[in-house]
């Protein structure tokens, strides 16, 4: 496990925005992550988020789930999975960032 974190947190793999809506591929590290969850803080790399450098303030809301062809409510830790995210700052979300 990475860090010491509790509450969930996405590593970005790749990052697609259109419009308002940001598709987020990647992996969940801790969870379980559900639709609805807030993301509130954005780091640029593992090793800034290991490190609590440089966190950006965000407000991202999981809309949708997409994990092995099929849509989910709830994604558990160590899966893969492309997220739908709306909110303020997805400027800040990255290939290669962490979100928590």
């Amino acid at each position: 496990m990475l860090g010491k974190m509790s509450c969930p947190y996405f590593i970005v793999h790749a990052v697609k925005t259109n419009n308002s809506v940001a598709l987020v591929d990647g992996r969940l590290c801790e969870g379980p992550l559900k639709v609805g969850h807030l993301f509130n803080r954005s780091f640029s790399s593992v090793d800034a988020w290991q490190k609590r450098e440089n966190g950006v303030p965000c407000a991202l809301v999981v809309q949708r789930i997409e994990a092995y062809q099929d849509t989910l409510d709830e994604l558990s830790a160590g899966m893969t999975a492309r997220l739908s995210i709306v909110g303020s700052h997805l400027s800040a979300v990255k290939p290669t960032s962490v979100i928590e």
